[in-house]
């Protein structure tokens, strides 16, 4: 049998099926869990659309392994249009349901749509069959244009209303305008939607690692600056001890904040800063993390000691002197690991050190020793 028979006639409606059956099953499964979780409308928008293609599979199916003899409603004409239209309002939820993924539908856009569904359905009973085939195809044809550069990455929904298009555009072919049931017609009905669903799939579960990746970083960050938040500059930190290798902590305070804040407002304050924060992450790109302590104090985690910290920290504190905007200077104190030493007793260190600094004069360096802090 060649492979092109596989997908002929009932065998190949059936096969094809089959395949999609798992596929959109796991979409099902992944939607209604987002939006149990979740309650986002485009869930639960795509919950329904995956429920009524599974029924238009489920249907398709049916009907052809059971055929006229034995069941013979589901292969009268009205009941299998009937199949039809249920595929095609599925197809126009699905579309709004993965715009939505990505950007707000009102609720009466949504309204609109499920109206538009409503309408298709009537054209069942109201119009002949090639109008509702030209309707589908200009819905499909508007989304491609409208939607195609703004939901998912590289193309994929434009490669998902191609073929969906490609495919209705064939059956009309079949149906309205070939003279000859040509061999290659079915077997491009069957298979198209396998492709064409398969994208969606992709497109979902891209969009899942993407939240779920944005929703981790979220937990793990300062939403200000962009540092790590303090929880997770202390898991690192109790990392970093239990290695036992060598390390070092700095921590810097920004000073006269408090009179920063007073005297040019709040906004001056975060943008100061993100200034700062932006600093750090260039200076410690490859050697350590950065994190916000609290309010203006920020802190470091330096695990590439071959780097001198004395030229890094002087390096730091100018750069934050003369790069900043409005002008601010910086109080910093570190401490190196040595063995023995918990995550708490090193990080206080680190501040004591800061302390010290800021006591004595502000926007200097200084660093921990066992007996006092040196300058």
């Amino acid at each position: 049998m060649k492979f092109i028979d596989m997908f002929s006639g009932q065998q190949g409606t059936i096969i094809s099926s089959l395949i999609l059956l798992p596929i959109l099953i796991l979409m099902c499964l992944i939607t209604l869990n987002l939006y149990k979780q979740r309650k986002k409308t485009s869930y639960f928008t795509l919950s329904i659309a995956l429920f009524l293609t599974l029924i238009n599979h489920g249907l398709t199916i049916t009907q052809a392994l059971t055929g006229n003899p034995h069941v013979p409603f589901l292969s009268t004409p009205l009941v299998s249009r009937g199949i039809t239209v249920l595929g095609d309002c599925a197809i126009i939820i699905m579309i709004i349901g993965f715009y939505q993924l990505y950007h707000f539908i009102s609720a009466k856009v949504q309204w609109l749509v499920f109206g538009v569904c409503g309408l298709t359905a009537a054209m069942t009973f109201f119009f002949p069959t090639w109008i509702e085939h030209i309707a589908k195809l200009l819905l499909i044809a508007g989304a491609f244009v409208l939607f195609g550069g703004k939901i998912g990455k590289d193309y994929k929904f434009r490669w998902a209303a191609a073929l969906l298009f490609l495919t209705d555009a064939i059956r009309f072919y079949a149906q309205f305008l070939a003279k000859a049931n040509y061999p290659w017609m079915p077997f491009f009905l069957n298979t198209l939607p396998v492709v064409t669903y398969s994208i969606f799939f992709f497109i979902l579960l891209e969009r899942v690692i993407e939240v779920m990746q944005k929703s981790y970083i979220s937990s793990i960050t300062d939403a200000l600056t962009g540092l790590y938040n303090r929880r997770h500059f202390y898991s690192s930190v109790d990392k970093a001890v239990s290695l036992g290798r060598p390390f070092s902590i700095l921590f810097l305070d920004i000073d006269s904040f408090k009179i920063l804040n007073d005297t040019k407002g709040h906004k001056a304050g975060d943008d100061v800063l993100k200034q700062v924060a932006s600093i750090l992450k260039e200076e410690l790109d490859g050697i350590g993390m950065a994190g916000r302590y609290g309010g203006e104090e920020l802190v470091c985690l330096i695990t590439d000691v071959s780097h001198d910290m004395k030229q890094l920290t002087e390096r730091i504190r100018f750069r934050i002197e003369k790069e900043t905007n409005p002008h601010v200077t910086a109080s910093i104190g570190y401490c190196t690991f040595e063995r023995g030493m918990t995550t708490e007793e090193i990080i206080k260190n680190a501040d004591g050190a800061m302390y010290r600094a800021k006591t004595t004069g502000k926007n200097k360096v200084v660093r921990f020793a066992a007996t006092t802090a040196v300058i």
